[in-house]
């Protein structure tokens, strides 16, 4: 059965008549008109694009309908940020596949793991007001459950920093129910396992000695701020963060109530019927998950106030949520190119900040420039939402003129002895069963993810870095200190992406 046509265009503007083209977030300037706004939403509609652009080459550009069609994606809401304001909220399309209700700027969607940089704030708030610090072992905070005891933790003990920035070395596990199940347990239950079978959560490696995303990391997180606040992470978020930001159509409450479940998009996933693929509805609209991970409901234009308020306080003119030197701790890398609690890559205007987020159905993306005012929130529907957002975002970045996105690469060459370097089988640092293998045939460099089909590697003239451009995905070869290849980094362009570590030859 195929979902009927979606509806036009629904929209809602915000704050166009305050909005400020200043770069500073200081006092307002000219109001931005109507038709400006409406003009820029046009272009930006129309002009979907991939996030690499390669010089020389004419950038396709597509219309977000089709583009929705073809991804099989219902609904999409995005608010954007410009001179360190909300400038602009606007969404398309409907809440379920097959119906006619509109998804508008106050529709709710699942932010996944979305949800981890806004709990990270909420303990960054609750460091600033003295009652957590950052280096300190959470075995000390906690009392329903303890990290468990084991030779790594004996070397190094488990601090909340290391549990921000992904480095405590907890089991790497995802907690999902389904919504007929009911709820998720308390996060001292769900910690001890046993329950839908889920593991009793470990310490894999020394804690701070790597970086490996850990949902159940941010589970202990939860724990360690209702046990310090006393309050349920959303009376903790409401009196923290959604109150004092005016965040009306955010929760962290679930099972969500009748009110917030009418108000929320059902998420799709992207299921083959024949030859091709439509988007079937999730039973329930979504499963649930613990909050801090990823069980946040919310708007584009809501986490946009969030972002507003860390690149307000970034610029010393506000500390609703943090200070301003908890928001420059909070976009400072503290492993590779992790903040305390969001991603954060480039410097001065073109320093980034971004988290992604994906449950079933739907996905999420977050994206600010703290130096500029720039940013944008994408929520949609659908799991094939990941390749609508990269081109949305895209055509917003090149609408206002993002520093250094959308990604520009320039075609290179390599030699004989290059590509040579290449050649070996790459496992994949978190799951060592996903092998990338690259090999050098007639010339040309071809990598490839398990029995997953083949590709060639473009040369670019960076001499380790290698496009496939049509997914824009960009290949990074990393070297040792003597200059040997070790590693491998696949990412799309302008976002984190997976390492593999180049295996000894036979």
């Amino acid at each position: 059965m195929h979902a009927k046509p979606q509806p036009r265009i629904i929209t809602t503007l915000l704050l166009v008549g305050l909005a400020c083209a200043c770069s500073d977030g200081g006092s307002p300037s000219e109001p931005i008109a109507v038709e400006d706004t409406q003009s820029r939403i046009a272009r930006i509609a129309e002009s979907l694009q991939r996030p690499l652009v390669v010089e020389g080459r004419d950038v396709e550009r597509w219309d977000i309908e089709d583009r929705m069609r073809q991804f099989n994606v219902p609904g999409v809401s995005v608010a954007v940020i410009d001179g360190g304001r909300l400038a602009w909220a606007h969404a398309w399309g409907v809440k379920e596949a097959g119906g006619d209700d509109p998804v508008t700027t106050e529709t709710l969607f699942q932010a996944g793991s979305v949800s981890k940089p806004v709990a990270a704030l909420l303990a960054l708030s609750l460091v600033g007001d003295g009652k957590l610090t950052l280096d300190q072992p959470v075995n000390e905070i906690l009392e329903t459950w303890q990290v468990p005891d084991n030779e790594f933790t004996r070397v190094q003990p488990v601090t909340l920093r290391h549990v921000l920035t992904h480095q405590g070395g907890f089991t790497p596990f995802g907690y999902l129910i389904q919504r007929k199940e009911g709820s998720v347990p308390g996060m001292a239950e769900l910690l001890r396992g046993g329950i839908h079978d889920w593991p009793a959560v470990t310490i894999e490696f020394v804690p701070g000695s790597r970086h490996a995303y850990s949902n159940a990391g941010y589970c202990v997180l939860q724990l360690v701020l209702e046990e310090t606040s006393g309050e349920s992470l959303h009376e903790l978020a409401v009196k923290k963060m959604f109150g004092p930001l005016g965040m009306g159509n955010s929760t962290f409450d679930e099972p969500l109530d009748e009110t917030h479940l009418a108000a929320a998009a059902c998420g799709h996933e992207r299921k083959r019927t024949g030859e091709s693929r439509e988007a079937v509805p999730v039973d329930g609209k979504a499963d649930i998950a613990p909050g801090a991970t990823g069980g946040l409901w919310s708007t584009p234009s809501d986490l946009a106030a969030v972002a507003v308020e860390v690149i307000q306080a970034w610029g010393g003119k506000s500390e609703k949520i943090v200070t301003h030197d908890f928001a420059h701790q909070f976009l400072s890398p503290q492993v590779a190119d992790e903040g305390l609690g969001i991603n954060v890559d480039g410097e001065g205007t073109a320093l980034r900040a971004r988290h992604g987020g994906g449950m079933t159905g739907f996905i999420c993306l977050l994206v600010f420039y703290p130096e500029t005012g720039q940013g944008a929130v994408v929520m949609t529907n659908s799991d094939g939402g990941r390749w609508l957002q990269q081109e949305l975002i895209a055509a917003i970045a090149a609408e206002y003129a993002w520093s250094g996105y959308p990604v520009r690469r320039s075609v290179g060459t390599a030699t004989a002895d290059q590509l040579d370097e290449l050649a070996g089988v790459y496992t994949l640092d978190a799951s060592p069963e996903y092998a990338f293998t690259v090999k050098i045939e007639n010339g040309k460099a071809f990598g490839q993810i398990n029995q997953y089909p083949p590709f060639e590697l473009a040369p670019t003239t960076d001499r380790d870095l290698y496009i496939l451009a049509r997914e824009s995905l960009e290949i990074l070869f990393l070297r040792d200190e003597d200059g040997t290849i070790v590693q491998v980094e696949l990412r799309r362009a302008g976002d984190s992406g997976n390492s593999y570590s180049r295996q000894a030859g036979p």
